[in-house]
């Protein structure tokens, strides 16, 4: 029975903003000479921001070496490092061109068991792709009971303990039986953190446990563009894991199927501030989630006081059930912030409809005057938004 692995405690190291920085980091030094020492991690720690904690005997790449090779951004290939065309993609587009959902879903697609990225890798036998599997059995869940979520533990009682492939077909994913299921020691923490991972493509959200499926991800053509989207691409694989996994972040027949979703909000103060950007469009899908909504109100300690006017809209509109908005402070990636221990909703704060439109103003105007298409990290576009609170007071 496959094992769905992953590089435990490392989460911060896997959020996009991270991987993308990293990729920006590693490109510097794309085929050259390895050397010895510490060489890579000053550059990379000042690129993401992140300290990259090891021992004081290990180098950054030693310890962190299974974090850039399962995110397939780049490996050590004889003597020198060799970045995937994935990594060199994310270094040099602009904003918006190779985001987040073209980068999961490239991984979704590629990633299997056994990997080059661990050590039991071996390109022969069955190839279990479990972000497809993960992805099916949302999809038919959802067309065939409406249920739009799957626990962590139905991950493994239905998926692992049936040992699906990704492979399979829609009948397959709607008679599968639960089983009975015995992780091994740290499989669980592993496996959810696996899942946190791939929970920051647009269409899916995680918390509590818990994978959500954005249920317009499905509205227009049922379960079609999700199975289209997990269709795993199969590749033959080199014996060599280096070798390997730079076939597998190579952009070769790896084309963005780009799920979209219209929102049924649209108005056309959306359409002035989208200015035709996906990855603006991608922002405004995930403020009218639905199913985010519901999840992030649920934990909010004061769920009916915007955030920018302090106006408490529950002692206003005592007859309105919760007149907020969701504003994300980022829009280049996950909606949901992951914390290494905890489900964290620090990239979203409650907004009233007015303030909402009047900050996405601020944010334009400011973009404009800066001449970027969109903020270039969580601590810039956290900083607009503080900026933006001033203009109220």
């Amino acid at each position: 029975m496959t094992k769905w692995a992953w590089d435990q405690g490392h989460i911060p190291y896997f959020h996009f903003d991270a991987l993308k920085n990293a990729a920006s980091a590693l490109a510097e030094f794309d085929g050259q000479e390895w050397q010895a020492g510490d060489w890579l991690g000053p550059r990379i720690r000042e690129k993401t921001g992140l300290d990259f904690a090891a021992p004081s005997d290990y180098t950054l790449w030693r310890n962190y070496a299974r974090v850039f090779r399962a995110s397939m951004l780049a490996t050590r290939r004889g003597s020198k490092l060799v970045c995937t065309e994935i990594a060199v993609r994310l270094a040099n587009s602009p904003l918006g061109d190779f985001g987040a959902d073209e980068y999961f879903e490239h991984m979704i697609r590629r990633f299997s068991y056994p990997s080059p990225a661990f050590a039991n890798f071996s390109p022969e036998g069955i190839q279990v792709y479990p972000f497809c599997a993960l992805l099916k059995f949302l999809a038919v869940r959802a067309a065939t009971t409406g249920k739009y979520s799957v626990t962590l533990d139905e991950i493994q009682t239905h998926l692992i303990a049936n040992k699906i492939t990704g492979a399979e077909n829609a009948e397959t994913y709607a008679t599968l039986k639960k089983r009975s299921y015995s992780p091994q020691r740290d499989e669980t923490r592993q496996l959810r953190e696996f899942l946190i991972f791939i929970c920051q493509v647009s269409f899916l959200q995680w918390c509590g446990n818990e994978v959500f499926l954005d249920p317009l991800a499905i509205a227009k053509d049922g379960t079609d563009s999700i199975f289209r989207l997990a269709t795993p691409d199969r590749m033959k694989l080199p014996n060599d894991r280096d070798l390997a996994l730079l076939n597998l972040g190579s952009l070769s027949s790896s084309g963005y199927s780009g799920i979209t979703f219209d929102s049924p909000l649209t108005s056309e103060f959306d359409v002035g501030f989208s200015e035709g950007k996906p990855i603006r469009n991608q922002h405004l899908r995930y403020e009218r989630s639905s199913k985010l909504r519901q999840i992030y109100f649920s934990v909010l300690q004061s769920p009916y006081l915007c955030d920018v006017c302090s106006v408490d809209f529950k002692k206003r509109y005592m007859w309105v059930d919760n007149i907020l908005e969701l504003h994300h402070l980022l829009p280049l990636s996950s909606p949901v912030r992951i914390a290494s221990s905890h489900t964290s909703l620090e990239d979203l704060v409650p907004l009233c409809p007015n303030c909402h439109r009047a900050v996405h103003v601020y944010y334009r105007q400011w973009l404009k005057g800066m001449e970027q298409d969109d903020f270039i990290s969580a601590s810039e576009a956290r900083g607009v938004y503080l900026e933006t609170k001033q203009q109220f007071n």
